[in-house]
């Protein structure tokens, strides 16, 4: 079988791009022929995973679009010659399988008409993602008389974007059940549910914390992301830092923020302006140290699709306190029992200084960590891909 995975920039950006390395990586063992097709090279200076060196990339030149934005600036000039690219690669490597994981559907336009090929299409986030904002201050307030129209708006955006990509794909596919069904509930397509799919992300690291890593761990809060505002709201985090580094009691505490992005400024000057010292910056950075070293970890986002950080902490040994903003954190998360489920940052503050205090509670929650993270090993997620490509050719 031959797959050949759609990105915007390779190989090291972000979460999607992580899955399909590991992905990748796991199919070639497998015997798969597997592709990549980007458009930018990643930054100089990220690290670059660990990638089988039977992996054949593809880069696409020439294509303006913006990584920070949620949405390509689509141009048909543009779609029509990207689209007649990947069809000439699908033709020369005798492509099957199209996995698209971050390309807009413009960009598939004649793929169906001139090759073979099935594409399936991997939604990473919600189907109707609700950005978070601020409605403190006068601009807020006004901004909020407005608000019900402009979400009347953004979810109009949503899912017409979801439903071109439906129209697009042999498969679409989700990345947890109830995404899914949020989609059957909101479009207005008549959908086949047979083009319908959900499939977890994997988890990326192979190995497990030993017993004797366990016993090395510091008192180390930890989050890990792209350091974006919009998504991630780690000013949260920087706030609730603020009062922790206020209570003498928590002195032998530190919190390591790992990763870099186009807010890496507001926060160093966030944390300047509250003169906080027991934060450090790492930037881009492999996580895996990190987790094998922290006690907590903390997630913020304003909205998510299936977040893999959560499972990397809990497969080290980290437990994990994330606010309720979406709707697949019930598939990793059991509230009260491997980490803390919270509704807002008053409730994340109480149940991080608690854990902070009770190491009985720490142990507790991590062993269940451990044990409930084994259903994302990558054999199993791979396992469903096989057989849903299977299914299309």
């Amino acid at each position: 079988m031959k797959i050949i995975f759609l990105h915007r920039v390779w190989p090291a950006y972000g979460g999607g791009e992580t899955v399909t390395v590991c992905l990748a990586n796991e199919m070639i063992k497998r015997g798969f022929k597997v592709h990549v097709a980007y458009l930018k090279d990643s930054p100089e200076g990220k690290s670059r995973p660990y990638i089988d060196n039977h992996l054949i990339c593809h880069r696409i030149e020439n294509v303006r679009f913006d990584e920070f934005g949620s949405d390509f600036f689509v141009d048909k000039k543009e779609a029509a010659y990207v689209s007649s690219e990947l069809v000439k690669i699908i033709g020369l490597k005798g492509i099957d399988i199209i996995h698209n994981q971050w390309w807009p559907a413009e960009f598939l336009e004649g793929v169906h008409e001139h090759t073979q090929a099935k594409v399936v299409k991997v939604l990473h986030m919600d189907v109707d993602i609700r950005r978070a904002f601020d409605f403190s201050g006068w601009k807020g307030r006004c901004f909020k008389l407005f608000y019900p129209l402009y979400r009347k708006m953004e979810r109009y955006k949503n899912i017409r974007r979801a439903d071109k990509y439906y129209k697009s794909s042999d498969k679409f596919v989700f990345l947890a059940p109830c995404f899914m069904e949020d989609y059957k509930r909101l479009t207005g397509l008549n959908v086949d549910e047979n083009r319908l799919d959900f499939v977890f992300n994997p988890l990326v690291f192979s190995e497990y914390i030993t017993e004797e890593e366990r016993a090395e761990k510091r008192n180390t809060v930890l989050v890990v992301g792209r350091l974006s505002e919009r998504h991630k709201k780690f000013t949260r985090v920087i706030e609730l830092w603020r009062s922790i580094e206020a209570d003498a009691a928590f002195d032998d505490w530190n919190l390591k923020m790992v990763g870099d992005g186009e807010d890496f400024g507001l926060y160093r000057n966030m944390i300047a302006q509250y003169g906080l010292k027991r934060i450090s910056m790492e930037g881009f950075r492999c996580p895996l140290p990190y987790y094998k070293e922290a006690r907590i970890f903390l997630m913020t986002s304003a909205y998510e699709g299936f977040p893999m950080t959560l499972l990397e902490a809990q497969q080290q040994g980290v437990v994990c306190v994330a606010m309720d903003t979406y709707e697949s954190l019930h598939y990793i998360l059991n509230d009260g029992e491997n980490g803390d489920i919270v509704p807002d940052t008053g409730m994340l503050e109480k149940k991080v200084k608690q854990l902070m205090n009770d190491p009985a509670l720490l142990k507790r929650y991590a062993d269940k960590g451990l044990q409930t993270c084994r259903r994302f090993d990558v054999e199993a997620v791979v396992d469903k891909w096989e057989t849903l490509y299977k299914g299309l050719i």
